[in-house]
């Protein structure tokens, strides 16, 4: 029986929790250049495309048809040694699939001919489920993002730093429209007890994490 996060029709205007691991637990980062990389291309497929020239002028001409920046909006993002997580807004059909099938094929081409090495990078299809448009739930996991142990989140974007990868500023200012300051969003990360609620909170949507992590 296929796994419920294997999601086959994604929804218009609908948030999506998306999630994959490497191939049998192996590495699917190495190094700082390998993030980079990926982060690189989430930004060439996710940011309206004059923002991606003006800050990549060189990119091939190729990959300028593939900018999905009127189908998909990130959220938000985590990337850990073995796996990763997105925060997605599908705004067009076809939105999340095409990304997800396109940074898939760009990484792992880039991955095993860095790394000289063959066959799949990834466990399997991403996982994928639905999050309902509640500001409170979507905050939540932006915090579960941003508290994962990686320095390679969202978070300093969202504290209004300037990062190689920024979220959708419409979507993200929906997120910070909850808190007075970017002080008070600091804290709500910081928070324990805070935290204690959030886990509880977003439970129903993390695609059975325990199972999937080493």
């Amino acid at each position: 029986m296929p796994s419920k996060y294997i999601v086959r029709d994604f929804s218009e205007n609908s948030y999506y929790h998306i999630y994959n691991t490497s191939f049998s637990s192996n590495s699917l980062f190495i190094d700082d250049k390998d993030y980079n990389f990926f982060k690189v291309y989430l930004f060439i497929y996710t940011r309206p495309l004059a923002e991606v020239l003006a800050t990549h002028p060189d990119i091939p001409s190729r990959l300028h048809s593939k900018n999905l920046s009127k189908d998909i909006e990130l959220l938000g993002y985590s990337l850990m040694p073995n796996h990763f997580h997105l925060l997605l807004k599908q705004i067009s059909p076809i939105g999340v699939s095409k990304l997800m099938k396109q940074m898939a094929n760009a990484y792992t081409l880039y991955f095993n001919q860095k790394h000289h090495k063959s066959g799949p990078l990834f466990a399997s299809r991403f996982k994928a489920v639905k999050i309902p448009p509640d500001l409170k739930l979507l905050t939540a996991l932006i915090k579960f993002l941003h508290t994962e142990p990686t320095n390679h989140t969202s978070f300093n974007d969202y504290l209004g730093q300037q990062t190689d990868l920024p979220c959708s500023k419409a979507e993200k200012d929906k997120i910070l429209s909850q808190f007075s300051t970017l002080t008070k969003f600091n804290d709500y990360h910081r928070n324990i007890i805070d935290a204690m609620r959030t886990a509880e909170k977003i439970q129903p949507f993390m695609i059975e994490i325990s199972r999937s992590h080493p």
